[in-house]
């Protein structure tokens, strides 16, 4: 392997700021670590110190990272991206939900643009390549400790997690996670993937896609959405607490809700109250 295939194999700060196309994203005070517990959490208490809108936390490994409904996310180290933006949105906070669609729609855009490879979206926050999940997206609200109308930084912020399985890695994973969890590098002739690259990609797409909610093309970014979904127009089985309801797919509201057909009529899931298995228990 050549010395620009290693580098590009590493996580560089400085190289992915100066392959950014963004006016605000990234452009604030960054930060890269090799090993951190989870980049949510630090970006959640970097924001509640007044952290500037667009700012970027980046790891190669994550000891306690999370996903949706607090799932554990395993993150061992140099197999995956692991980052959290802080953004204070200029949208209302009933428009928030879909947030996390919207950041769907932008990494598997820059996931086409950067590798060429064809990746679904299964609601509410999965990245599908060929049935398996090869990412996930996490987006949490938070107050600041001590909030001053007068400074900007010191609002509330929306934190976007993302996290991308790269490379399988060297440990034996759970049978649970083995037949579910797939790697884009598999989907690659070459195994070699250009993780700066692809983090600049994502946050000039994601940057992109805010701006575009924050002047009501909400529109557009869920047409997107349907494009890339695997479940719109399939079977599937949810589950409410201990209820499960079987339907069809049929479409999203504007909330970012998955509209289901039952026997018993339409019915609107909101994000966070299911998991979604297809008749059969596959995972998508």
């Amino acid at each position: 392997m050549s010395e620009i295939e290693i580098s590009n194999k590493r996580l560089d700060l400085a190289k992915i700021e100066t392959l950014l196309n963004t006016n605000w994203l990234g452009r604030s005070t960054n930060e890269f670590w090799p090993v951190i517990d989870s980049t949510n959490t630090r970006a959640i208490e970097l924001a509640r110190r007044g952290a500037a809108h667009g700012a970027l936390v980046i790891a190669s490994e994550q000891t306690a990272g999370r996903g949706r409904s607090g799932n554990a996310w395993l993150s061992p180290a140099h197999s995956g991206l692991y980052m959290s933006f802080i953004i204070r949105p200029r949208i209302a906070m009933a428009g928030l939900p879909v947030i996390t669609l919207a950041t769907g729609v932008a990494v598997v855009q820059a996931i086409q643009s950067c590798l060429g490879i064809k990746v679904g979206l299964k609601w509410v926050n999965d990245l599908i390549v060929d049935g398996k999940k090869v990412g996930g997206i996490l987006a949490e609200y938070t107050n600041s400790r001590e909030k001053q109308k007068s400074d900007e930084n010191n609002s509330g912020a929306l934190i976007i997690g993302i996290g991308l399985n790269l490379y399988k890695p060297q440990i034996n994973l759970p049978l649970e996670l083995d037949n579910k969890i797939g790697f884009l590098a598999n989907s690659l002739n070459q195994n070699s993937i250009n993780k700066n690259l692809l983090v600049a990609s994502i946050a000039n797409e994601l940057e992109r896609v805010v701006e575009e909610m924050q002047s009501d093309q909400l529109q557009s970014l869920l047409n997107s959405w349907r494009v890339y979904s695997v479940i719109l127009g399939e079977e599937i089985v949810t589950n409410i607490g201990d209820k499960q309801i079987k339907g069809q797919a049929l479409d999203i509201s504007e909330r970012g809700e998955l509209i289901v057909k039952t026997p018993t009529g339409k019915i609107s899931l909101a994000a966070g109250e299911v998991s979604i298995r297809k008749p059969g228990g596959m995972y998508i």
